[in-house]
C-alpha cells in the first residue's frame, strides 16, 4: 500500500491518503485505484476538499511509470525511497527527474501525459 503525504507550509497539519497505486492524469487529476479522484491540480498545487497543498510525497519503495504522450510506450523508473512533487516537477531521492506532471494549463511539450506511482513495476 502506498501512502501519499500532502504538505502545505511548515507547521501545518499534514494530510495522508493510501492506495495501491496513484496516477497523475492529463486532465489534471490525481487518481487512485478504481479511477477514484484523490486530488486535482490548481496552479501547481493540489486541491483536497477546500484546502490547497504545495507538495506531495510518497515514501517507498516506490516505482514510477510514465508516458510522454497517450500513444507512447511507458517508461519505468525506480525503485526510490522517496518520490515528491513540487510545482509540477518530480523528485526521486532528492534528484529532479526529467518528468513533469501532466496538467491542463501547461504546454504539452513541457509535461508528460501520465505518471503513475506504483508499489512494483508489475502493477
Amino acid at each position: 500500500m502506498l501512502r501519499l503525504t500532502f504538505r502545505t507550509v511548515l507547521g501545518e497539519t499534514l494530510v495522508h491518503t493510501r492506495a495501491c497505486c496513484f496516477r497523475f492524469c492529463a486532465d489534471g487529476t490525481l487518481r487512485a485505484e478504481d479511477n477514484f479522484v484523490a486530488a486535482t491540480r490548481v496552479d501547481d498545487c493540489w486541491r483536497l476538499g477546500q484546502r490547497l497543498f504545495r507538495e506531495l510525497e510518497c515514501a517507498g519503495p516506490v516505482y514510477l511509470r510514465a508516458r510522454k504522450t497517450a500513444a507512447a510506450t511507458a517508461v519505468g523508473f525506480g525503485p526510490f525511497n522517496l518520490v515528491r512533487t513540487v510545482n509540477g516537477s518530480v523528485y526521486a531521492d532528492d534528484v529532479r527527474l526529467d518528468v513533469c506532471l501532466p496538467t491542463l494549463h501547461r504546454d504539452p511539450a513541457d509535461s508528460w501525459h501520465e505518471v503513475s506511482l506504483l508499489q512494483n513495476m508489475n502493477a
